[in-house]
């Protein structure tokens, strides 16, 4: 579903399942309900083209809904301003798949190219989405999906 190979990929298996975890990040106005990171976030729809706004602090950062396949538990977004991220041509998927037991796999990937030493791209992000994970998980546990 998208060209070439992820500059960085972060893995889950999460113990809720996939139709729980799906309706939380196919939400794509709720980033706030599960990243307390997040202090607000709204969106235009839940279908590809969509935009949303996310506000971290003051700091405002807009991205696209690129697209989504709500049967393949599959999407991607782009940032189109306020993106501090180090990347050129970013973009981001998160896929999602079911365990023999009920739980889910998901795989949250990022395309582009470092502006910064790829290592030091790749440590930033790597502890950037185990924290983002770490509050999808605590979200998914509590019940608050």
């Amino acid at each position: 579903m998208t060209d070439g190979a992820p500059f960085y990929v972060a893995r889950r298996e999460l113990t809720a399942d996939p139709d729980q975890v799906w309706s939380v990040i196919s939400d794509f106005g709720g980033l706030s309900r599960w990243s307390e990171a997040i202090t607000a976030c709204s969106a235009d729809g839940n279908e590809a083209g969509a935009l949303r706004t996310v506000m971290v602090g003051e700091a405002e950062i807009r991205e696209r809904l690129e697209a989504i396949d709500h049967t393949a538990r599959f999407l991607r977004y782009r940032p189109i301003s306020g993106s501090s991220l180090p990347f050129e041509g970013f973009f981001a998927t998160m896929q999602l798949a079911a365990l023999d037991d009920g739980r889910t796999a998901i795989a949250w990937s990022v395309f582009g190219t470092p502006t910064i030493e790829p290592d030091k791209a790749r440590d930033m992000l790597a502890k950037r989405y185990a924290f983002r994970l770490n509050e999808l998980e605590a979200c998914l546990d509590r019940g608050a999906a």
